[in-house]
């Protein structure tokens, strides 16, 4: 008589750790074919779509990981402490460097809720420094200006948002 031999506890975790990435793999190909009709069907613009994607992959990435870590045997109170760790290394870097926050702050809101996007003609109504150009870039930090000199301005997200823009009509 033929006994059945089981796994070894870490042969089941390598299996496990195989579906997992093979999961996260599979998903993220069906969220980004999705996230590209979807964004497409509502006239998102193609770089904000492009951000979103980003952010949709990083968040299965990272769910991915903890999956992992978990199946790996790291005690969730281990690892708790190891993320409230890193958050509060974050927290007290841009606490240091409010202004990057502000940035970053600001690039979430120009990204929603502002009129000006990409190849947006604008003019900043700014007493000691007025612009007037097209939106070439927007990024994390910064905004990107090609002036009607043909000059490059980059400006803070945070004083982009503070001035006030003057939409102009397209050429």
């Amino acid at each position: 008589m033929k006994t059945i031999e089981f796994l070894h506890p870490y042969e089941y975790q390598m299996l496990e750790t195989l579906v997992v990435v093979l999961v996260v793999i599979v998903l993220r190909a069906i969220v980004t074919r999705v996230f590209r009709r979807v964004t497409t069907a509502i006239e998102i613009e193609h770089r904000r779509a492009k951000m979103l994607g980003r952010i949709v992959r990083v968040f299965i990435n990272v769910l991915g990981v903890i999956i992992l870590l978990m199946i790996w045997g790291v005690d969730q109170r281990e690892l708790f402490l190891f993320v409230s760790s890193m958050l509060t290394l974050l927290g007290i870097a841009f606490f240091a460097q409010w202004s990057l926050l502000s940035n970053i702050t600001s690039a979430v809101l120009l990204f929603i809720n502002h009129p000006a996007k990409v190849g947006s003609k604008i003019q900043i109504m700014d007493k000691d420094y007025p612009v007037t150009g097209t939106i070439s870039e927007i990024g994390v930090f910064f905004i990107t200006i090609k002036t009607i000199e043909g000059t490059t301005v980059t400006i803070p997200n945070a004083v982009f948002i503070q001035r006030m823009i003057s939409l102009l009509p397209e050429e």
